[in-house]
């Protein structure tokens, strides 16, 4: 992975992030999806190279859980849970 390409998977601006969270409350999932998706994939390594990196991947796991759970796909959301959530 290029370091340009893990920069921009990595790193979410403040408004970015706001505006990521209102898409999901404003009942909008279709537009945060792709972004819970990318936040799942940074692994330990990736994230421990970046100094003062938030890690979201669990509060990412939570709510792309909580999305497909309400949407009415219960094997998506278990999916989600069981690879994410579950220790």
């Amino acid at each position: 992975m290029s370091a340009g390409l893990f920069t921009s998977l990595v790193i979410i601006s403040s408004p970015s992030l706001c505006c990521l969270l209102a898409d999901n409350i404003a009942g909008l999932s279709h537009l945060a999806i792709p972004y819970y998706e990318r936040a799942l994939k940074i692994s330990d390594e990736h994230l421990s190279a970046i100094p003062d990196a938030w890690d979201v991947r669990y509060e990412a796991a939570y709510n792309l859980q909580q999305i497909y759970a309400t949407s009415g796909n219960p094997l998506l959301a278990r999916e989600v849970t069981s690879k994410y959530l579950v220790l």
